[in-house]
């Protein structure tokens, strides 16, 4: 399925985000248990992790209504490097950040996200999308561990697979903050390919450091002394139009990319992406989609070349 995201839909009380596009539907919100919420994460022996998080976020007001609530479980977490020991090393603001994105206003009905993405409004602010199957369930392309939720009081806790990023205001903030997209950022910076994603929305695939250099470009003064031109056709290689979720790509057979040629998709147990000059090395995903606005990020082990 080509995922293009086009629309979002609260499903809350108040008419304050409520889109033209979606009917209107005055409802009161149950009032829930904020403590029995909070209590059933802290019970589940695979939410201690995020129950850390929740515990230091001060956020046990969201918990005062019926709320759907997305908990990575603790192996998901660990995963992606935060463990009990880092999670209570968050700050409060950071904490808070992730909790809010992890939750919404009402029940999320599945019955309009078949094969199709349904936007929801985080805590947050930021969107956050579902999507299913005839199998399984998804947010931003990550399984839910049961298809069901666990329901507290009146409130819906899906259990997730795998660490949902929380969104940036943009690419450069990604690849700052990660010292190993440094040889990324700077030919993103050498090619000035930033402005060519501001209208639209992209899928970007970011190669670290290590897959630079195993590419030719193991410095900044390598980057910086490239042919322009080839530096160009291999990042425009790494750009495809349109978001597309893990579970979407997982679907393909190829995509195209914004340098015209495609890449080629294979998912025997693992997804990876080959290029068509190097098709021994394909690219193995190293990180969940992280969303900048419009665009949709990936980190990659490999530079794919075209």
């Amino acid at each position: 399925m080509k995922k293009i995201i086009s629309g979002v839909i609260l499903f809350s009380a108040s008419s304050l985000f409520s889109l033209n596009s979606c009917k209107k539907v005055d409802a009161v919100i149950p009032v829930a248990s904020a403590t029995g919420n909070v209590a059933a994460i802290k019970a589940d022996p695979s939410l201690t992790i995020f129950s850390i998080i929740e515990s230091k976020s001060i956020d046990d007001s969201l918990f005062n209504r019926s709320i759907s609530i997305l908990a990575p479980v603790d192996s998901a977490f660990i995963n992606a490097g935060i463990t009990a020991a880092v999670a209570a090393a968050l700050s409060t603001s950071a904490c808070d950040s992730i909790i809010k994105y992890y939750t919404t206003a009402g029940n999320i009905n599945f019955g309009n996200t078949v094969n199709a993405e349904t936007g929801f409004i985080s805590s947050l602010g930021s969107s956050f999308f579902a999507d299913s199957s005839t199998t399984a369930k998804y947010f931003n392309g990550v399984a839910t561990v049961s298809a069901s939720p666990t329901i507290a009081g009146t409130s819906s806790i899906y259990k997730l697979t795998q660490f949902i990023n929380v969104p940036k205001a943009t690419v450069a903030q990604i690849t700052a903050a990660d010292n190993t997209l440094s040889l990324f950022n700077e030919a993103l910076n050498v090619t000035n390919l930033t402005p060519n994603l501001a209208t639209g929305s992209f899928t970007l695939l970011m190669p670290t450091n290590a897959a630079f250099a195993a590419a030719g470009y193991p410095t900044i003064a390598s980057i910086d002394s490239a042919n322009i031109n080839t530096l160009n056709q291999i990042l425009l290689y790494h750009v495809i139009a349109n978001n597309y979720f893990e579970n979407d790509i997982a679907l393909q057979t190829t995509l195209t990319t914004m340098q015209g040629s495609a890449l080629q998709v294979s998912n025997n147990g693992v997804l990876k992406l080959t290029g068509n000059s190097d098709p021994g090395t394909p690219a193995s995903f190293l990180s969940n989609g992280i969303f900048a606005g419009n665009v949709l990020a990936y980190k990659i082990d490999t530079v794919l070349l075209p």
